[in-house]
């Protein structure tokens, strides 16, 4: 499903108008694997999203529209994704055997599966941060660790 509130570029791709998912919060994972989903991107996401494993360990969530958007990007730079080439059968393999499309509760909780809890490392806290059009969960230690950095290096090298 797409984001509530949305409109369609001039290239047909389906983007988030005013409805993104921005901001970062700390929660609580159970030992289910269920993780409420902060109020805000519950405003903006359907009742089903899709879980992915992430480049760098950290669980995506997407809705069905913004998952196949970045499947696409995954291959564009090499002039799309190629049915008759290896390396990218086995990267969409990969990323699509992987991902689990789940509900949202009533409660606002997803129930992130073993296997994806698994490559991400996630325990009891996690981080929840939205990146505009799809959201993540981190290890809270790994997202600490990954976020030590001063972003004024990118912006002021010479």
């Amino acid at each position: 499903m797409p984001l509530k509130s949305e409109h369609t570029t001039e290239a047909n791709i389906t983007r988030p108008s005013n409805a993104v998912l921005v901001g970062c919060k700390e929660h609580t994972m159970d030992e289910k694997g269920r993780v409420s989903l902060p109020s805000s991107f519950r405003k903006v996401l359907q009742d089903t999203v899709i879980l992915a494993p992430g480049q760098l360990r950290q669980v995506l969530i997407f809705t069905p529209d913004e998952y196949t958007s970045w499947l696409d990007a995954l291959f564009a730079k090499e002039g799309g994704y190629d049915p008759t080439n290896l390396k990218h059968i086995k990267r969409m393999d990969y990323f699509t055997s992987q991902s689990e499309m789940v509900d949202i509760d009533k409660s606002g909780r997803i129930k992130v599966p073993d296997h994806l809890r698994e490559i991400a490392d996630l325990g009891k806290e996690v981080i929840i941060f939205g990146s505009v059009s799809n959201a993540s969960i981190w290890n809270k230690d790994k997202w600490n660790e990954y976020m030590n950095y001063d972003p004024a290096e990118d912006f002021f090298q010479n």
